[in-house]
């Protein structure tokens, strides 16, 4: 999870990310997942030389498509070897989801198997990459 959008979502509700934090620091303690809310691509996006295969849901509402977008950008603009992938009704959860863009349909796509078409992208690209 990336800190990039000023909202988090918590209990199918959108809270300020800091509120947010506070509320899931309640239910979950392990710290790995609190760091996370601090977590900033930009800060480490220098320091990546390695190819990248970016893949986001089109339906992705905690990490959007259009953050794949930026990260690409600031990729390229750090002469990174990087692709972008953007799956058409698939979620944050790597399934397919035809509904609505929230966390209630989000969900109920988890009793559907993972989108294929991920699997499919990771192996072309690791195919392309070794040549």
């Amino acid at each position: 999870m990336y800190l990039i959008n000023s909202k988090a979502s918590f209990g199918f509700k959108i809270l300020p990310a800091k509120t947010a934090k506070k509320a899931i620091a309640k239910q979950f303690r392990p710290a790995w997942f609190i760091q996370s809310f601090d977590y900033n691509f930009e800060d480490i996006a220098g320091k990546i030389s390695c190819p990248v295969l970016l893949l986001f849901g089109e339906k992705d509402y905690q990490v959007p498509a259009e953050e794949g977008k930026r990260f690409e950008k600031i990729l390229l603009e750090n002469n990174v070897d990087v692709k972008l992938v953007i799956l058409s009704n698939m979620n944050h959860m790597l399934r397919y989801n035809p509904g609505k863009m929230d966390p209630k349909t989000s969900l109920k796509s988890l009793e559907t198997d993972f989108d294929k078409r991920v699997l499919d992208n990771i192996t072309d690209w690791l195919e392309h990459e070794n040549g």
